[in-house]
């Protein structure tokens, strides 16, 4: 068994860095707090420890054998999947060019690693981008119009707080 220092990749802006074991098969079997972090000290939140039961469930598992309507699916390994995928989007931005491919996406794992280190891809190949209206947008500024600013704080500014009131 191996592990890896890394973070969680859930929605909360403590980015909490935990330990994964990882088994000899390539297989994630533990998820743990880092007791080195300052900030976290050790602690990873219910939601952090049960990604472990879903790291595996949430994939793309089939895929469709011919052209739709075919309802015909063959099962592919991850890494198959992620192939068909990648030659997916390649094909698209050959043909029609890279306004195409919608970046779309709110609400999961928004963390600061989350969050902005997928943006290098869609920056790098030029998708069309929302500006979070959808969602994200309106909710702030509505927000914004009851409370005020809507604002927080980087993790490592929590070291300096005299008073977090929980």
């Amino acid at each position: 068994m191996r592990y890896v220092k890394t973070v969680c990749p859930r929605d909360c802006y403590d980015t909490c860095s935990i330990i994964v074991g990882i088994d000899d098969s390539g297989r994630i079997v533990s998820v743990m707090g880092d007791s080195k972090n300052p900030v976290t000290q050790g602690f990873i939140c219910p939601r952090g420890i049960k990604d472990l039961e879903w790291v595996y469930v949430n994939r793309v598992l089939h895929v469709r054998e011919g052209d739709k309507p075919s309802k015909n699916f063959k099962r592919v390994p991850w890494s198959e999947a992620l192939d068909i995928v990648a030659e997916k989007l390649k094909d698209v931005l050959k043909e029609y060019g890279p306004k195409a491919v919608l970046h779309l996406e709110y609400a999961g794992n928004m963390g600061l690693l989350t969050w902005y280190f997928p943006q290098r891809l869609w920056n790098a190949i030029g998708a069309t981008k929302t500006d979070y209206s959808i969602c994200s947008r309106s909710g702030h500024e509505a927000i914004s119009l009851y409370y005020g600013l809507s604002y927080g704080i980087r993790p490592e500014e929590l070291l300096k707080m005299r008073l977090i009131a929980y």
